[in-house]
């Protein structure tokens, strides 16, 4: 991995990163980071719930926080990225094969994790949430 530093040793990636999270025949939904445009890592992943969907567009990644505390849910969200300006975040969490968050995209910890470490330094992250996210006509 090509890392710069600059003079006060923060570190800034040289790795364009875009994440996309769409529905899958066999899972409910599934995420895929992709690193300069080639699959780098992909897990399967929870989305909101029928009354608390997750927001299907392109988004940017906005705030990031690997200890980040939810005072609403009074609930630890781990390696956390805020992808929509009010309430819609990637967080480790249980991952089941329905959706089952408030609208987040929940993912397995070590995903959440690695996924947070590769990105914490790039400043523009591209989102995707496919619309066919509630196809259930599958």
């Amino acid at each position: 991995m090509s890392i710069n530093a600059n003079k006060k040793g923060d570190e800034k990636s040289d790795f364009v990163y875009d994440i996309v999270v769409k529905s899958l025949p066999t899972w409910e939904s599934a995420l895929a980071l992709y690193r300069d445009w080639k699959l780098f890592m992909a897990t399967y992943v929870s989305v909101g719930l029928r009354s608390r969907k997750t927001k299907v567009w392109q988004f940017k990644v906005l705030n990031k926080n690997p200890y980040y505390y939810s005072r609403k849910y009074k609930s630890p969200m781990p390696d956390w990225l805020q992808f929509d300006e009010w309430w819609f975040w990637f967080h480790q969490w249980v991952v089941t094969k329905r959706p089952a968050s408030h609208g987040c995209v929940r993912l397995p910890g070590l995903y959440a994790a690695a996924m947070y470490s590769l990105t914490k330094s790039s400043p523009d992250i591209d989102v995707f949430i496919s619309n066919n996210l509630y196809n259930y006509n599958k």
